[in-house]
C-alpha cells in the first residue's frame, strides 16, 4: 500500500470519487468488460484494477492538477496489474487517477476536503 508521507490532520478528511458513469443502452446487450476499475476499499484507501489481455505498455498516475504535480507513477505491460492507493494524507484539493493502455485513457477525478463536525446535546435537568 502506498502511502503519502505529510502530518496528520486532526480534521476529518472525506473523499469522493467521481468517476465517469456508465449508462446502459436502450439494446439489451451485455454491457463490455471495463479495462481499469477504482474501487474504494478503506475510508481513503482507493484500489486501482486494470485488465490488460493484449499487454499493452500502461501506466497509472495519481496527478494533481493544480499544480501538474506526478504524485505516484507506476507502469506495466502485464495481462492484469494495479496498485492500492493511501490518500489520507495528502492536502485538500482535486487530485485525478490516470491510467493509460496503449492510445487509451481513463481518468477519475478525487476531491479531497477537510470539514468538522458539531453537535449538541440537549437533556433535561433535574432539581
Amino acid at each position: 500500500m502506498k502511502t503519502f508521507p505529510r502530518p496528520a490532520a486532526q480534521l476529518l478528511l472525506l473523499a469522493a470519487l467521481a468517476g465517469a458513469s456508465l449508462s446502459a443502452s436502450a439494446q439489451s446487450e451485455p454491457a463490455a468488460p471495463q479495462p481499469v476499475g477504482v474501487e474504494r476499499v478503506g475510508e481513503f484507501v482507493y484500489l486501482v484494477r486494470v485488465s490488460n489481455p493484449q499487454r499493452q505498455p500502461g501506466r497509472l498516475q495519481l496527478l494533481r492538477p493544480a499544480d501538474g504535480s506526478v504524485l505516484y507513477e507506476d507502469s506495466s505491460s502485464q495481462a492484469s496489474f494495479g496498485q492500492k492507493l493511501n490518500v489520507q494524507h495528502l492536502p485538500d484539493g482535486e487530485y485525478q487517477l490516470v491510467v493509460k493502455l496503449g492510445p487509451a485513457q481513463h481518468r477519475f477525478t478525487l476531491n479531497l476536503r477537510t470539514t468538522t463536525q458539531r453537535t449538541t446535546d440537549l437533556t433535561t435537568a433535574r432539581r
